[in-house]
C-alpha cells in the first residue's frame, strides 16, 4: 500500500517496550512480596513475569533486527536484567525458600541498584524509539504536505489552459 513498513513496526516496538518494563517491575514487586511473607503464590507470579519479560524481549529482537544500536541497547537490557535475576532474585528466593536468612546470602542494597539500571535502560530504549518514530512521522507529514502543494501547482496551469478565458 506504499506505507513505510516503520508505521506498523514502532508502534509495536513501543508497546512492547512498555509492556516489557512493567514485566520487569512485576519480576521485582513478585520477588519481593516472595521473600516478605515466603508465600509460594508469589514465586509463581515471579516466574510468569520472568517468562513474559523473556517473551517481550523476543518479539523486541524481532522487531529491531536490522538496526545494530537498537539490538545491543536490548542486549543491555538483557544483561542487566541477567545480572539481576542471577545475583539477587534466584539466590535470595532460594535462602528464603530453604529458611535461611536472605542478607547474609545476597546484600539487599543491590537489589534497588541492579533494578534500577535495568529501568533506565529500557527507559532510555523507549525514549530513543519514541524520537525516532516522531522524527519519522513528522517528515513524512511534511513530505505529504509538499506533494500537496506540488499536485495542486501543478493542477493550477491546467486550468488556466482549460478555460483561458477566465470564466470559470
Amino acid at each position: 500500500t506504499g506505507r513505510p513498513e516503520w508505521v506498523t513496526r514502532s508502534p509495536r516496538i513501543l508497546s512492547f517496550a512498555g509492556k516489557m518494563d512493567g514485566a520487569a517491575s512485576q519480576m521485582q514487586k513478585e520477588a519481593r512480596g516472595y521473600l516478605l511473607s515466603g508465600d509460594p503464590s508469589f514465586a509463581d507470579s515471579y516466574k510468569r513475569a520472568s517468562a513474559d519479560f523473556s517473551t517481550l524481549m523476543g518479539y523486541l529482537t524481532v522487531l529491531v533486527a536490522g538496526e545494530p544500536a537498537d539490538v545491543d541497547q536490548l542486549t543491555q537490557i538483557r544483561e542487566r536484567m541477567q545480572r539481576w535475576v542471577s545475583e539477587f532474585a534466584l539466590p535470595a528466593m532460594t535462602a528464603r525458600r530453604e529458611g535461611r536468612k536472605v542478607a547474609a546470602v545476597v546484600p539487599l542494597d543491590q537489589n534497588e541498584d541492579r533494578m534500577n539500571e535495568v529501568s533506565r535502560t529500557i527507559a532510555q530504549f523507549e525514549t530513543e524509539q519514541t524520537d525516532r518514530y516522531q522524527a519519522r512521522a513528522a517528515a513524512t507529514a511534511q513530505h505529504g504536505f509538499q506533494t500537496s502543494i506540488a499536485h495542486d501547482l501543478c493542477a493550477a496551469p491546467t486550468c488556466c489552459v482549460v478555460d483561458p478565458t477566465g470564466l470559470f
